[in-house]
Order: structure tokens, then C-alpha cells, then sequence
């Protein structure tokens, strides 16, 4: 595979990513997307109401490509640019 075709599928791949973020709403993720000093992040993330406790209301994204999202594994709230965002994995229960 030649390096246009691998940008072609790398391409193809985020944009089904993007288009599959509400995937977060049902349940957990694994995201994996650049971070702002160009450092890549894997996070097992979760927009899901029976995942994060207390009370929540997670927006959308907001004005500036921004989402927030539940960091299971830390237990607190993180953001991602979704311009940034590099894959996304369902993860089944």
C-alpha cells in the first residue's frame, strides 16, 4: 500500500470515528486522538448516564470542537478536539 492510499484509509477511518461519536452516548470507547502539544491519547471514555456518577449533563459539542466526556478510568471529566480525534473503538459489554 502506497502512502496516498494509507492517508485515503487513514482518512476514511476518522471520518467514520466522527460519525460514530454518538456510539459514546450508549456506552464505553476507546478514543484515541492528538492531543494539543501533538502527543497521542488513548482513553477509555464513556458519555453514557448509568457510567458517570452523581448528576451530569454533558453538552455537545461546543463552539470551539470541543466534547466532553467521562474518563472511566480516572473517574473525572476530559475534552477532546474532535477535529483530533484519530479512531474510535466500541467497546461491547
Amino acid at each position: 500500500m502506497n502512502a496516498t492510499q494509507m492517508n485515503v484509509l487513514k482518512h476514511k477511518h476518522k471520518l467514520w470515528a466522527v460519525q460514530n461519536l454518538h456510539l459514546l452516548d450508549r456506552g464505553m470507547c476507546l478514543l484515541k486522538f492528538e492531543k494539543a502539544d501533538g502527543t497521542e491519547r488513548s482513553m477509555i471514555a464513556t458519555r453514557a448516564p448509568q457510567w458517570i456518577p452523581g448528576e451530569h449533563e454533558l453538552q455537545p459539542v461546543d463552539q470551539h470542537g470541543r466534547l466532553v466526556v467521562w474518563d472511566v478510568e480516572i473517574q473525572k471529566y476530559r475534552s477532546f478536539i474532535v477535529d483530533r480525534l484519530i479512531s474510535l473503538t466500541e467497546i461491547k459489554a
